[in-house]
């Protein structure tokens, strides 16, 4: 798994099409004490940039971007957080980022030193999640023979 190299925290994202067994697989990783792992965020569904000149410059409608980290943060019980989004940025990795600082701590809250997001849908937002969390572990889950 990939490491945050701001902190000690490893992060990770299970994606995949339906049915291939993304929630299957977060269950079991979250099983260990040592994971922390919340329900599906719909970060990237709810907060990427719309449109083909707004996802070329990879720029986003700020109060769309700051409801999606604060929906996130509401999922994982933790909208004290909201401190964390930014004002008035325009660009999209602002928001990557404050989202991942946000999981980064209440994982630390947590006692834990993992953290796991289950979206299945993030999939599509692979572009997105790559340059935004460089050292992050991305998990893409196919389904085999049905």
């Amino acid at each position: 798994m990939g490491s945050n190299k701001q902190s000690d925290t490893v992060r990770c994202f299970i994606v995949g099409s339906a049915r291939s067994g993304t929630t299957l697989l977060q269950a079991m990783l979250a099983s260990h004490s040592s994971v922390f792992s919340f329900p599906e965020s719909h970060f990237y569904c709810e907060g990427a940039p719309r449109g083909r000149v707004r996802g070329r410059l990879r720029v986003v409608v700020v109060r769309v971007a700051q409801r999606a980290v604060q929906n996130s943060l509401k999922l994982m019980g933790r909208p004290d957080l909201e401190y964390m989004v930014p004002r008035r940025s325009v660009m999209f990795r602002s928001y990557a980022r404050a989202f991942a600082r946000a999981v980064d701590r209440a994982t630390a809250d947590a006692g834990n030193s993992v953290w796991v997001e289950q979206t299945p849908h993030h999939l599509d937002y692979i572009p997105l999640t790559t340059p935004s969390h460089p050292d992050t572990a991305l998990a893409h889950l196919i389904p085999v023979g049905r």
